[in-house]
């Protein structure tokens, strides 16, 4: 007799074929749990080109059509009235899953709180301090869940709240094989200020020799990254956003990087990692994880420049380390958190 297969339902606010660390996620896991289960996917997207309803690499999608730029709350009603009207798949899921917004569920809590709901915690509010508001509703979601999954050990200690598990991500395949140059760097993310695009370009204004860096990213700060390049001459080519950009990584030598699968993916493509960590929080980021060592972690432009003048590649336990984060093991870890009741 066949097993019937549990059904997944996971609430994302982005989902592939939209590009970032939590598409890239929960796109990575799904591949993997969809041998198992049966996965739903519910998000959102301004993104008029992505249909409503879809099925993409076996995963069943649901998105929920928003304006751009619209004000939160706007969106939390627009978010509410859609799930109302789409009930259904809540109802019929036996298992929920819910990466960062755990406020989708709230007004319909009570009707579902006897189905097992998980949380899992990616990054943080930035670029300012936590606020108490901030805190609060990080550890509402964690106290509501029949568990959870926090990505980096730092949550622990800015949000007070007890989680089940910790994961940093995983990496893909490295598969090229071009011969690194010393003197040339990449950057993959978004252009933000959480992510440090200045201060890597404020850096590379401090390093006197040629020194040639590869942008794949877009954001709010494209404009103002273009001009400080301009007025400074840097030898830098902004490429947009690149599905799948980290590939590139073994061409490079030195990698500018401050989330966790760029670092990773970095460290198992054997590149040096410069990291900046301009605040307390991303402080502990970095720091409380077990890739401390591997990786320079620099706290201003100028302790850019000198890692730059400086850096080294990772050892080869650095690089077999981070070669054995494989997404499998992610998955499985998802695995191990539902297990833990029944359901």
């Amino acid at each position: 007799m066949t097993k019937t297969k549990l059904r997944i339902l996971f609430f994302s606010p982005k989902y592939y074929p939209e590009i970032g660390g939590v598409e890239t996620h929960l796109e990575h896991i799904n591949r993997l749990l969809q041998k198992d289960y049966v996965i739903t996917v519910i998000t959102e997207s301004n993104n008029q080109k992505l249909p409503a309803h879809e099925h993409v690499n076996g995963v069943e999608v649901w998105r929920i059509p928003l304006q751009q730029n619209q004000n939160i709350s706007a969106k939390k009603w627009q978010i509410w009235w859609w799930l109302v009207r789409h009930f259904h798949l809540l109802l019929t899921a036996d298992i929920i899953h819910i990466h960062d917004v755990f406020y989708w569920i709230l007004p319909f809590y009570s009707l579902i709180s006897w189905k097992p709901i998980y949380t899992t915690f990616h990054g943080y509010e930035a670029p300012g301090p936590l606020t108490r508001k901030q805190i609060f509703w990080h550890q509402l979601a964690a106290w509501l869940s029949w568990g959870s999954i926090c990505i980096g050990d730092f949550h622990r200690k800015w949000y007070h709240a007890k989680h089940n598990f910790v994961s940093y991500g995983g990496v893909d395949e490295i598969s090229s094989t071009k011969k690194a140059r010393s003197n040339q760097a990449i950057f993959v993310g978004r252009l933000a200020d959480d992510t440090g695009i200045r201060e890597y370009l404020h850096a590379l204004a401090f390093f006197k020799k040629p020194f040639h860096c590869d942008i794949y990213g877009d954001g709010s700060l494209k404009k103002e990254c273009e001009k400080f390049v301009q007025q400074h001459k840097l030898d830098v080519q902004f490429h947009g956003m690149v599905p799948n950009a980290t590939a590139f990584f073994p061409a490079y030598t030195i990698i500018f990087a401050s989330q966790y699968l760029s670092i990773l993916q970095a460290l198992a493509a054997g590149c040096a990692v410069i990291a900046l960590a301009d605040t307390p929080i991303k402080n502990d980021y970095l720091r409380m994880t077990p890739f401390e060592e591997f990786i320079t972690i620099a706290e201003s432009p100028k302790e850019i420049a000198s890692a730059i003048e400086n850096f080294h590649k990772p050892s080869a336990n650095a690089v077999k380390w981070a070669q054995q984060q494989t997404w499998e093991k992610v998955a499985a870890l998802y695995q191990k958190l539902w297990e833990r009741e029944e359901v």
